[in-house]
């Protein structure tokens, strides 16, 4: 299966739940939820929060920035726009598509206070194509030969073969290059304790909560909601009674339950649009023996 089939595929997987994302619920009308305190609720155990071993790839981390980000288009149901992140303005390639150079915004830190700089993002690059992380990302980077810094502030992806998609994979979060020591991604500290330069960072982890809070120095503005606290409930059911109850502002739920807050009072109702499709490689053409037909009695 190629890469590219394979990272679609996954998506589809995705894309068959038909998630309902509901957010700023409260059970009473007539109550809203204080804007900068929210309690969601999610399917997912919190943690593993190292880019390299697959979190916010898709550029979905509020912890991490990646050099693009998403931007949907108002109103509309295409597909959403790829604009600069950490990147200062949209990368170039070379006219055969095998080197692509993003310039790196200045004036960005990381959370523990470090500047962002070409070299982190060459750095979590080159652990996610490095054999030794054992990255579950590396498939979708099998194009990428090496990411090099240089003193310009740009950063030079030069690849295997042309790839005209590259720019989709730049969402990737960027860690500190002094955090991204050899060894398994699974095994990193990152996964605990991770720094990066989003819009929030992680103040208490466990098991089955997770308290991430503003930073009020954000480089691209301090976010309005200062705390969001995420639990941990993997049954879909009981995340739907704990919005009922006002227990929650917010969740995921699949269509079936999703639906009963679609035009209910005082509940505000999304639901997810996705695009799918399924390929599957046909075996070489088979010589298959005649087989005798016989008509009437």
């Amino acid at each position: 299966m190629s890469e590219t089939r394979f990272r679609n595929l996954s998506r589809a997987a995705a894309a068959a739940l038909l998630l309902a994302v509901l957010a700023g619920c409260t059970a009473d009308p007539d109550d809203s939820p204080d804007s900068a305190a929210l309690v969601l609720a999610d399917a997912t155990e919190p943690g593993r929060f190292n880019p390299v071993g697959g979190h916010g790839d898709s550029g979905q981390s509020h912890i991490y920035d990646g050099l693009l980000r998403l931007s949907p288009q108002d109103g509309s149901s295409s597909l959403p726009d790829l604009v600069p992140s950490l990147a200062a303005d949209m990368p170039q390639s070379n006219a055969e598509g095998t080197e692509w150079t993003v310039r790196v915004r200045g004036g960005v830190n990381f959370s523990d206070g470090t500047a962002l700089d070409a070299g982190d993002v060459a750095a979590t690059y080159n652990a996610v194509i490095d054999p030794g992380s054992a990255s579950e990302l590396a498939p979708s980077y099998d194009m990428l030969q090496a990411a090099a810094a240089g003193a310009d502030g740009t950063v030079t992806f030069t690849l295997k073969y042309p790839y005209a998609g590259f720019a989709s994979r730049l969402l990737l979060g960027i860690a500190p290059s002094e955090r991204l020591t050899p060894g398994l991604a699974a095994e990193s500290s990152l996964n605990t304790d991770p720094v990066g330069t989003g819009p929030y960072t992680v103040t208490s982890l466990r098991p089955d909560e997770l308290v991430l809070t503003a930073k009020e120095d954000y480089w691209n503005g301090a976010p309005e909601v200062k705390t969001v606290t995420i639990i941990h409930v993997p049954d879909d059911n009981s995340r739907a009674q704990r919005l009922q109850s006002g227990e929650i502002h917010g969740t995921v739920l699949p269509p079936r339950l999703a639906a009963a807050y679609e035009d209910k009072a005082g509940y505000s109702h999304e639901a997810v649009e996705t695009a799918d499709w399924r390929g599957c490689p046909c075996p070489p053409a088979m010589s298959l023996p005649a087989i005798p037909w016989r008509f009437g009695p």
